[in-house]
């Protein structure tokens, strides 16, 4: 593997640790996601022998990966109060909007069916 580019993990010039996820799907075949100080929410992707920049509709929080083509990340965006849920399909990371507002999704995990079970905040429940 080459040497991890500096711009992949990134404190934003503060000392400290910094907080990286990552989706392992073997040497060739590697992601990593960390906000560091960036303007712009992306992934570092290794894929045969090359690291690449990967943008993504809002910074990965939380990272659930099954298959190199089916990777799953919570997440947010400073311009929006909302959770988000992101989804990599082999392609492309798209957004999947909720049919419920939410303030921050927590957690998600593959329900090995297809589906995703995600942990949020919100919204409060109605009670009778």
């Amino acid at each position: 593997m080459q040497t991890v580019p500096p711009w992949v993990v990134r404190n934003g010039g503060r000392s400290g640790v910094v907080n990286a996820t990552t989706a392992d799907f073997g040497a060739s075949d590697l992601w990593v996601f960390s906000s560091g100080n960036e303007k712009t929410p992306f992934a570092a992707r290794y894929r045969d022998g090359h690291w690449s920049k990967v943008i993504l509709p809002a910074f990965a929080v939380q990272v659930s990966a099954v298959a190199p083509h089916d990777i799953w990340a919570t997440g947010s965006r400073s311009t929006s109060p909302n959770g988000v849920l992101m989804h990599w399909n082999g392609r492309t990371w798209t957004r999947v909007h909720f049919r419920v507002k939410t303030t921050f999704v927590n957690d998600a995990a593959q329900d090995g069916h297809g589906g995703i079970w995600i942990v949020s905040n919100g919204p409060k429940p109605r009670y009778q």
